[in-house]
């Protein structure tokens, strides 16, 4: 969880924004209770919209040098998990957000379907979009969908044997795909074949994981997926 009071500077909100947000009862002080407060409101408005619309540049332009940087400041933090995870409920939230959805049930099938498929489309929107900045992922022209793959591996070729090979044996759990015996105790295979091995495992990992969860329809509240066609 992230911490209900902190120094840190200003991000798309100030120490004042957030103070104030801390301050609401119920998250939804009216507009016209004060000058204060109206004033409070339209300025997270604005850099939260501004925010969102900047995330176009960093998709398109932030140097990977930077982009990794930002990975271990946040590691080093102990904030990276959480971090992705709330910036992907507020994504969530804003796309499935009470009214827009109420109005949906009354624009029609097709494009009321749309409404409460908006969290979906943006996913697969996304992640084709950020395929598209990089050749490290798979190919932009990969089907995309939160019920599909998302999850990315690196090219064998960008993994280096020399680091694989000093590391694997920290990996104790991973097992040879033929014999089931320990990697770290197989003298079978020379550096060459461990990241192909190291690869094996992280895929049946990935697999173990997606079928303890199994597939699930993201962007559609549970009240109202009867509303919306399966196909």
């Amino acid at each position: 969880m992230m911490p209900s009071h902190d120094d840190r500077d200003r991000g798309i909100l100030t120490a004042t924004d957030r103070e104030w947000l801390r301050e609401q009862t119920d998250g939804s002080t009216p507009g016209t209770a004060n000058q204060r407060d109206y004033q409070r409101r339209q300025a997270i408005q604005e850099r939260v919209t501004n925010a969102l619309r900047d995330f176009q540049l960093l998709t398109e332009e932030l140097p990977e040098s930077l982009l990794r940087d930002i990975l271990v400041g946040l590691r080093h933090e102990g904030a990276y998990p959480d971090s992705l995870s709330y910036g992907i409920a507020f994504l969530y939230t804003l796309a499935n957000e009470q009214e827009y959805l109420q109005h949906a049930i009354t624009t029609g099938h097709e494009a009321g379907a749309h409404r409460f498929l908006t969290f979906e489309t943006a996913l697969a929107d996304g992640v084709t979009t950020a395929r598209e900045y990089t050749d490290w992922f798979n190919s932009p022209n990969s089907d995309v969908s939160p019920r599909q793959t998302l999850y990315e591996i690196p090219p064998t070729e960008e993994i280096s044997i020399a680091d694989m090979y000093h590391q694997w044996r920290e990996y104790g759990n991973w097992t040879d795909p033929e014999t089931g015996e320990k990697l770290y105790e197989s003298g079978r295979y020379p550096p060459s074949e461990a990241k192909q091995i190291a690869l094996a495992n992280i895929h049946a990992a990935i697999a173990d994981i997606q079928t303890e969860d199994g597939p699930r329809k993201l962007s559609v509240p549970s009240e109202f997926q009867h509303l919306v066609n399966d196909n």
